[in-house]
C-alpha cells in the first residue's frame, strides 16, 4: 500500500505541474485537451509500478489522481487569475475551461477504469484466475489465459500441453504439400521414430530430415534436427517464433514431393 500512496501522490503532482503550466502558456482551449491527456498518462504511469496486482485499488487510483491533478493545477492557476484580477492586471477568466478539463479528464479515466474492470473481470480458462495485466490467446484452445498458465516455450497453455491438442495437425494434405512437399513412402519420423507406414511423413525443407505432421505440429513447425520453420504458418505460431528465434527461409521446391 505505501508504494500505492507514493505512486498517487507523485502522479497527483505530475498532473497538477502540467496542468497549471498549461493554464498558464497554453491557449485556453488546449485546456480541455490537456485535461484528457492527464487521464491517459496517470494510467501510463501507474503502468511503470513493478509487479502485477488485481487489487481493486489499482483500478480506482489512477482515475482519482487524474481528478485530483487537474482540481488542483486549475485551483494553482485560479489563484494567480484572482490575484491578477484584485491588481486590474488582467481581464481573462479561464476557469470555465478548468471545469471541462476536468469533465474529460473524468470521462477518459471512467473509460479507461470501465476497460479495466472487465479485463479485471475476465478469467482464465485453465485456472479461472484473473487474466491479469498480460493474458495470452492460446491458438489452440483458442482461449485467454493468464501467464502463469502460458507454457512459452512451446506456444500453448497448459492444457493443451497436457493434452496434446493439435492444431497444424488439423490441416489438409494440400496445406502440407505446398509448405513441406507431398507425403513421404519410406523412411522414419526424427522425433519420435514411428515408420512411413505408421505416419504422414513431411520432409524438412532445409536439412531434409522427414517428421510426421504430428511431430510437426507438436513442435509449432520447427524441425528438432536443424530448426527450420515451416513456412506461412497460422498468425500466432509465425508471431511464436519471430520472438524466439529468426525464421530460416525454406530451401526445397514444394512441387518436387515426397515419392
Amino acid at each position: 500500500m505505501g508504494l500505492r500512496i507514493i505512486y498517487s501522490l507523485g502522479a497527483i503532482l505530475i498532473v497538477a505541474v502540467i496542468q497549471f503550466t498549461v493554464g498558464l502558456s497554453g491557449p485556453s482551449k488546449f485546456i480541455i485537451f490537456n485535461g484528457a491527456l492527464m487521464g491517459l498518462l496517470t494510467y501510463g504511469i501507474w503502468r511503470l509500478r513493478e509487479g502485477e496486482s488485481d487489487s481493486i485499488w489499482d483500478l480506482y487510483l489512477p482515475a482519482c489522481t487524474t481528478i485530483l491533478g487537474i482540481m488542483l493545477g486549475g485551483a494553482g492557476r485560479w489563484l494567480i487569475e484572482w490575484s491578477d484580477k484584485i491588481a486590474n492586471a488582467s481581464d481573462t477568466d479561464l476557469y470555465p475551461y478548468d471545469w471541462l478539463a476536468l469533465g474529460v479528464g473524468t470521462l477518459v479515466s471512467v473509460a479507461l477504469l470501465l476497460f479495466q474492470r472487465r479485463r479485471h473481470g475476465m478469467r482464465c480458462d485453465c485456472c479461472q484466475q484473473p487474466l491479469g495485466r498480460d493474458p495470452k490467446y492460446c491458438p489452440r484452445a483458442e482461449h485467454w489465459v493468464c501467464p502463469k498458465c502460458w507454457h512459452l516455450e512451446s506456444c500453448r497453455c497448459i492444457d493443451c500441453e497436457k493434452l496434446r491438442t493439435p492444431l497444424l495437425e488439423l490441416e489438409d494434405d494440400a496445406w502440407w504439400s505446398g509448405r513441406v512437399g507431398g507425403r513421404l513412402r519410406v523412411g522414419q519420423c526424427s522425433s519420435c521414430r514411428r515408420g512411413a507406414v505408421e505416419c504422414d511423413l513431411r520432409k524438412c525443407g532445409d536439412c531434409t530430415w522427414p517428421m510426421c505432421i504430428h511431430c510437426w505440429d507438436m513442435e509449432n513447425g520447427c524441425c528438432v534436427k536443424c530448426h527450420w520453420t515451416i513456412p506461412n504458418l497460422p498468425e500466432s505460431l509465425a508471431m511464436y517464433h519471430q520472438s524466439v528465434r529468426p525464421v530460416r527461409m525454406p530451401s526445397f521446391d514444394a512441387g518436387s514431393g515426397g515419392d
